[in-house]
């Protein structure tokens, strides 16, 4: 997918870089369940953490545009608390 400059989704392409993102969350400060915001696509969207890999820093993610979508494995660098937001 790509995304144009206004945040849409405008078709199939590589996902844009998130390096050098770190928000420092780490597992212990999540639970499932929690709703937090998730940077995908090159931007931050609303998702609840659906489960957390005691074994590394990872967790799985879900959206609340469709619940329907799971994403094992998404690094917790990636996310940020809600009380984060802007």
């Amino acid at each position: 997918m790509r995304v144009d400059a206004n945040g849409n989704l405008v078709g199939h392409g590589p996902e844009p870089s998130n390096r050098g993102i770190d928000t420092g969350v780490r597992n212990g400060d999540l639970y499932v369940g929690m709703p937090v915001w998730v940077w995908w696509w090159a931007r931050w969207w609303r998702g609840k953490i659906r489960y957390i890999n005691t074994q590394n820093e990872r967790v799985t993610v879900t959206f609340d545009w469709r619940p329907s979508v799971r994403v094992p494995g998404y690094p917790t660098r990636l996310i940020r608390l809600l009380d984060w937001e802007d």
